[in-house]
């Protein structure tokens, strides 16, 4: 780049006026450019400080750049300039500043009065470098790209701005939600769409009255008990999201998701919730440029929906209860769907095994539940290390023992502790891996699960697996 760099600024006319007037120009350029653009509309709140610390010193690199440059050409004058010697030291600020040119290159459009040009042809090549670093970052939404998660305005103060405006359809039974609308929005009518129709079906939909600030809310029909955070992550690896800022709720139907995203232009603020087997988003959205302004409406908007009478259970899909006595009576939730047998991987342990397979008969997720006697381990460890072995041996499965955290508060009368793992299977399968050691009063329980992770994964064995999962841990109840 060095060659065409001294090419450019040879080629630009009026050596000495031209340099002196595009400086000018660029010192503009550079500072609206840099500074406000990249500032405001591109680097998350992580690197706001870095970023104006790094324009600070660009800026003072600059003007050093700029003394010594005046310096120079202060010892020459336009009539001499094809007669005047090269200079034996070019300042250090000056070199460090136009680093697209080598030492030599300067020393020599120096000695032809030429460091006006190259100094403008320097500064012009900033301006475009970070013009281009604007365009390729991902965009951030406003100043943070961050998810808000409480409103600025007094909770009161909202509740007077705002109606809760409830939907009803009869055609679509459970479909009845509320949501808080701000004071002169208009309600949309929507066309009527098939019931059989696959994917999301938008329900409603609100606007501000400029049109920009907008919510909608749609639905879908699951086949499987999901939860609506996993469910939201493959939906918008699937549709091509650009994911900003993400974090899960804790929900009665499985974890919410919670998410700050943007595409086409606008950023969107993105909740799930479920019902039975019906998913809902909340969709609150604006364009990019309004983002700052309309952080707090898009907040307001997917937080303030409301599910109006639950039917048919949490659940998306039958559950079946399954219990067996041993060192602590158990009993849990499970999926009809998946089989229950008899499991003696573990010692002295009084286990069972629940695995689902695919339509073509084939195995895509195993749960392992053993409840011990307090003398049958001497610590969480130990158990998770054993259960990792009859994984490696018996489902065939190469992976390092997880190293477990403990995620029970302190001082709670279970102490409850969690790792996790992926492995490989023999066709070269991810498979994820998940032990759960829970030693309590009457003695120890383990949970593992060891489920496929096909990529790409369009039929959400992962999510399943883990939302399936987690209702046998938290349904599980000794007698």
């Amino acid at each position: 780049m060095a060659p065409m760099m001294e090419t450019i600024a040879r080629s630009l006319p009026d050596r000495r006026g031209l340099g002196r007037i595009l400086l000018l120009c660029l010192l503009a350029m550079a500072a609206s450019g840099l500074a406000g653009h990249l500032l405001e509309t591109v680097l998350p709140e992580g690197l706001m400080a870095i970023a104006c610390l790094a324009t600070g010193i660009f800026f003072l690199a600059l003007f050093i750049a700029f003394a010594a440059l005046n310096a120079i050409l202060a010892k020459t004058t336009f009539e001499n300039r094809r007669t005047r010697p090269t200079p034996d030291r070019i300042p250090k600020g000056l070199r460090l500043y136009m680093f697209l040119f080598t030492k030599d290159q300067l020393r020599r459009l120096a000695g032809d009065n030429l460091l006006g040009n190259a100094f403008s042809v320097q500064c012009v090549a900033i301006w475009i470098i970070g013009l281009v670093i604007a365009a390729v970052l991902p965009v951030q939404a406003g100043a943070a790209g961050r998810l808000m998660t409480e409103p600025v305005t007094p909770r009161a103060e909202i509740a007077a701005g705002h109606s809760r405006v409830p939907y009803g359809d009869a055609r679509r039974p459970g479909t009845n939600f509320s949501v808080l609308i701000p004071h002169g929005w208009t309600t949309h009518a929507l066309p009527p769409r098939a019931e059989e129709t696959e994917g999301l079906a938008v329900l409603a939909a609100w606007s501000a009255p400029d049109g920009d600030v907008r919510l909608e809310v749609a639905v879908q029909r699951m086949r499987r008990e999901l939860a609506p955070a996993d469910w939201m992550v493959e939906w918008l690896k699937a549709n091509d999201w650009q994911v900003l800022d993400a974090r899960r709720l804790p929900g009665a139907a499985g974890a919410q998701g919670d998410v700050l995203a943007a595409r086409e232009g606008r950023v969107h603020r993105l909740r799930s919730y479920k019902s039975g087997d019906l998913m809902f988003l909340a969709d609150a959205s604006v364009s990019r440029d309004g983002f700052a302004a309309a952080e707090e409406t898009l907040f307001i908007a997917t937080e303030g929906f409301r599910l109006e009478g639950l039917i048919g259970g949490p659940y998306a899909e039958p559950m079946r209860e399954a219990a067996w006595d041993g060192p602590i009576p158990a009993w849990l939730l499970v999926p009809a769907a998946w089989k229950m047998a008899a499991d003696d991987r573990l010692p002295r342990a009084a286990g069972r095994q629940f695995t689902a397979t695919d339509a073509g008969g084939r195995p895509v997720g195993l749960i392992y539940v053993g409840t011990l006697a307090p003398e049958a381990a001497a610590d969480h460890a130990a158990l998770a290390a054993a259960v990792a072995e009859t994984l490696r041996t018996r489902q065939d499965l190469t992976f390092d023992t997880p190293t477990l955290d403990r995620a029970s508060a302190p001082g709670a009368t279970a102490e409850v502790q969690t790792g996790s793992a992926t492995a490989v299977n023999r066709a070269g399968v991810p498979v994820r891996v998940e032990i759960t050691v829970v030693r309590e009063p009457r003695g120890w329980v383990v949970f593992a699960l060891a489920g496929t992770r096909p990529d790409p994964d369009p039929y959400l064995i992962d999510a399943a697996n883990r939302r399936v999962f987690e209702i046998v841990r938290g349904s599980f109840g000794g007698g």
